[in-house]
């Protein structure tokens, strides 16, 4: 079930996974959405993404947590997709669930999407 989406030229789609000890990490992908329908594997190595966004021309992609038995606190990411696999640009984020470019250029992310009582999620505004 896909939990991203992101326009850029066409539809980029991304999903979160299961959590499941016997998956290794870095099993989600991104893919577009194709001319005839068809979804085309954009991106991999990719691990529990709800959220895709695009920044001077490329995709970035949130990861929710990095460790695939389970969401795991402060292993949050924001990775660059490029065609050598996915690059760190942010790490330490504790369960973010979405991700937007503002005007500004900065990613506004919020953190805390889960696991954390009323009034404790957050919006952080990132400037890498």
């Amino acid at each position: 079930m896909p939990t991203a989406l992101a326009h850029h030229g066409a539809l980029y789609i991304a999903n979160l996974g299961v959590f499941d000890s016997g998956s290794p990490a870095g099993d989600e992908h991104v893919y577009q959405l194709t001319r005839n329908r068809t979804l085309k594997v954009r991106a991999s190595g990719l691990e529990k993404v709800p959220g895709l966004a695009f920044r001077d021309g490329s995709m970035y992609a949130l990861e929710m947590s990095t460790a695939a038995a389970g969401p795991t606190p402060a292993t949050g990411t924001i990775v660059r997709v490029t065609a050598n696999g996915p690059q760190t640009v942010v790490s330490g984020l504790t369960f973010p669930t979405g991700m937007t470019v503002g005007s500004d250029g900065a990613f506004y992310v919020s953190e805390r999407g889960f696991g954390f009582g009323p009034g404790q999620g957050r919006i952080l505004r990132i400037q890498p």
